[in-house]
């Protein structure tokens, strides 16, 4: 999944920083990464001038990493975010991307951009995330069994050679109390089953059932759990992704705590 990250930077402070932490964490063995830096076209007659010193600036970015024995290529343009990554994510082949955006920013929509897989994290006070994102993984899931099986299917070849804690999550909304009993029965078993077969190639899996509005629910557990990576997949049927249950996608991407892995399923 990691073989070329696309990484989009605004050069500031907690994007360099998040650019150290992802070589840490993500980059591997032949893996490369393509640094992008986006020139505002509101710049006007200042852009040659801008377009200079970044690029001095990113060559020596470049050359460090070259001096680390990491694979690297830098895309600098002028223009809009919208228009240009899509089609260079898709030029270049890139098979996930990589974030780190303060807590106040909105990321949804650099999401919605591109229907490849994300690492998104956003970080309060601009504080970067512990290291070894692999070791606490909370994956979210709806129990639909054919996007359950394409995450854990995009999920295992990255947990291969680690020791990884798992837990599955799935949320149920429990209105209707004579109904209740029956939904959280038959969700607790789907959801055992589900956790029987994981077990096979992670022992270390767990599964846990809450009720309440999920978004809520699935950040407070993960919370708790004390997630190093929250997982969660995106439908990438219609003209807009749909996260778990329609606007369930919004909050958990926006508030959580720890990166967020977006898969598309």
């Amino acid at each position: 999944m990691f073989r070329k990250l696309l990484y989009p930077t605004d050069l500031s402070e907690l994007s360099l920083k998040g650019l150290e932490w992802t070589m840490r964490n993500l980059l591997k063995g032949e893996s490369e990464i393509l640094i992008a830096h986006l020139i505002d076209p509101a710049a006007g007659l200042r852009t040659p001038e801008i377009t200079r010193n970044t690029e001095d600036f990113l060559e020596r970015i470049s050359e460090d990493l070259s001096a680390r024995n990491i694979k690297n290529s830098i895309f600098l343009e002028t223009g809009d975010a919208k228009e240009l990554l899509p089609d260079l994510a898709h030029s270049a082949g890139c098979s996930a991307s990589v974030l780190f955006a303060s807590a106040h920013e909105k990321v949804t929509p650099f999401v919605r951009m591109l229907p490849i897989p994300h690492l998104i994290a956003k970080c309060p006070q601009d504080r970067i995330p512990p290291d070894d994102p692999f070791e606490e993984i909370v994956l979210c899931t709806d129990l639909s069994p054919e996007r359950t099986d394409s995450m854990l299917t995009q999920l295992r070849p990255l947990l291969e050679g680690f020791q990884t804690r798992l837990t599955l999550l799935h949320s149920v909304v429990l209105e209707d109390p004579g109904t209740s009993d029956e939904i959280f029965r038959t969700a607790s078993e789907a959801l055992e089953e589900v956790k029987i077969a994981v077990r096979e190639w992670n022992p270390s899996t767990e599964a846990v059932l809450v009720s309440g509005e999920p978004e809520e629910e699935i950040l407070k557990q993960c919370a708790l759990i004390g997630a190093k990576l929250v997982v969660v997949g995106l439908s990438t049927h219609g003209e807009l992704w749909n996260l778990l249950i329609g606007s369930t996608a919004e909050p958990i991407i926006e508030r959580s705590t720890s990166p967020v892995l977006v898969l598309p399923v």
